[in-house]
């Protein structure tokens, strides 16, 4: 009986020294709680799409409207795509023509928007992209892209 009552105050006395430092002594507990850091990180990976146009896109020629004249002129478009974008967004545009490489530089980068589809010609006029919008190409017309 005595090696019980022993070793069950062994355990008791190593409990307590385990123990010691636990709990409180009546005084102020303070609990220190380190600053959070959130960290955003931007993946690369694809730009909001811009604005963008359907049409038939023609290389190297002239789109002129039936009376001969433009609609609007838009200056310093940065595309043929843009070009396509502002016809697009302007009532009554069927067509347009854009002036990437050309011989006269106070008309480059000018985009000539349409009131139809071309319906007066298309001459070949190089450094010139002309679309339409809303029209389907035919392999007769030759330099044509449609997106």
């Amino acid at each position: 009986a005595m090696q019980k009552t022993l070793a069950t105050f062994a355990v008791m006395f190593l409990a307590a020294l385990n123990l010691q430092g636990c709990g409180s002594t009546g005084g102020t507990t303070t609990t220190t709680i380190a600053p959070t850091t959130t960290t955003t990180t931007t993946t690369p990976g694809k730009p909001p799409e811009p604005d963008s146009c359907n049409g038939t896109f023609l290389m190297d020629k002239d789109c002129t409207s039936a009376d001969k004249t433009d609609l609007k002129t838009v200056h310093k478009v940065t595309d043929a795509g843009q070009c396509c974008v502002e016809c697009k967004n302007t009532p009554d545009c069927k067509g347009w023509a854009y002036n990437e490489k050309i011989a006269d530089k106070k008309y480059q980068k000018d985009c000539f928007l349409k009131n139809d589809a071309c319906v007066g010609g298309k001459p070949t006029k190089t450094g010139v992209i002309s679309g339409m919008l809303n029209v389907t190409a035919t392999a007769s017309e030759g330099n044509m892209i449609t997106i």
